[in-house]
């Protein structure tokens, strides 16, 4: 775990800690990471069949309770849940001999989950996990030893009183017509480079350096635009060689996704260059007079560099990845893993979805990585 801290994506915020050394300070924040998104894959292979089922229960009933809105539907589905695991936790640690140290007495609390529920609605609005990050919040506000509490009412209440003032027009005017907006400052195509192409929705980050593509990855770019325009690789022609190499991307939606050539530069980073990429793929491709058929399909992959490259008087945004060979799913326990990389390929940037982390784990002396999706799992 300590080696795949720096594997995890930015979307989980604090990578995960040792559990054995640190599960005394967590914060529910990291319980909650480390019960859907680790505890599977790390039990996985370690324990039998019988009882990973049983624990993939508590983590399927912990992922519906803390979700914002939770349907009535779903309450008897994460009460079974809970039920399911009680069961199976009192059945193989509460029959005594050593393992019965492991089975507190607290464990009932569990069977009291659902009746919160419904008295006082979803967990977010009752349970630590918000306390704990609004507590964090209004700690800066604390500067006084003396009169903590009075030091944090008034500076919360000194707040609030500033943002009313520009519902009154006479200091709306005064005060906050000095503040004027800043102006949108334009940046040189070497730090910062997008096109009306995507709307400018998309956009590329230093470092940057002009090079020249090889013959392998001519090819995998004719592939590409031949992807793009439902042609024939073969009816693509003067490919130029020259292309523009950017080493960060940021998204339509506000995140930055980084590429390994920049991580080279930067080893304390966290590695925030997997990614899940939406695929619109024809299924007829081969057969290039037959009508088109189009599905989306998500794939999984590391990004080497960005890339704008210009074909047609038309720039456009690239990734060039290398894809996972074989993605493998277990339904029962809804794990996703591949054990090994596949070849690579150019995909357009409007294609990236999102970061994911690839969380490596020996077993049998076999490394498989498991997808760590916050998306998906939460």
């Amino acid at each position: 775990m300590e080696q795949s801290r720096s594997h995890m994506p930015p979307d989980i915020g604090r990578p995960p800690r040792n559990i054995v050394k640190h599960s005394a300070g967590f914060k529910a924040v990291e319980w909650a990471n480390w019960i859907i998104l680790f505890f599977l894959p790390l039990l996985k292979g370690r324990l039998p069949q019988s009882n990973l089922l049983g624990w993939s229960r508590f983590v399927e009933a912990v992922k519906l309770c803390i979700q914002p809105l939770i349907e009535f539907e779903e309450l008897d589905l994460i009460r079974n849940l809970l039920i399911e695991f009680y069961n199976h936790y009192a059945n193989s640690y509460g029959v005594g001999g050593e393992r019965l140290l492991a089975f507190l007495i607290s464990f009932h609390y569990l069977l009291h989950v659902i009746d919160s529920i419904e008295d006082f609605g979803p967990c977010r609005g009752f349970w630590q996990f918000l306390i704990e990050r609004f507590c964090g919040m209004l700690i800066p506000l604390v500067s006084s030893q003396k009169l903590p509490y009075v030091n944090l009412f008034n500076n919360v209440l000194m707040q609030e009183r500033f943002k009313y003032l520009q519902l009154l027009p006479i200091y709306n005017e005064k005060v906050f017509s000095n503040f004027k907006e800043k102006e949108k400052k334009t940046w040189p195509v070497h730090r910062v480079y997008s096109n009306e192409l995507y709307v400018h929705e998309y956009e590329f980050y230093s470092p940057f350096v002009n090079c020249v593509l090889t013959k392998n990855e001519v090819i995998k770019l004719k592939q590409c635009y031949a992807a793009i325009f439902q042609k024939n690789t073969s009816e693509i022609t003067d490919i130029k060689e020259n292309y523009a190499k950017y080493g960060k991307l940021r998204t339509k939606d506000g995140k930055i996704i980084s590429s390994k050539w920049w991580k080279k530069e930067n080893d304390s980073s966290r590695n925030d260059f997997c990614v899940a990429i939406n695929l619109t793929v024809d299924l007829q491709e081969r057969n290039y007079r037959a009508p088109l058929n189009l599905r989306e399909e998500q794939i999984f992959g590391q990004i080497e560099y960005f890339m704008v490259h210009e074909f047609q008087n038309q720039e456009r945004m690239f990734a060039y990845i290398r894809k996972i060979k074989k993605l493998e799913k277990n339904s029962s326990v809804n794990l996703k893993f591949f054990d090994s990389f596949g070849p690579l390929q150019y995909v357009e940037v409007i294609g990236i979805d999102r970061n994911v982390g690839f969380f490596e784990v020996f077993l049998e002396k076999k490394k498989y990585y498991y997808i760590i999706d916050k998306y998906e799992n939460w």
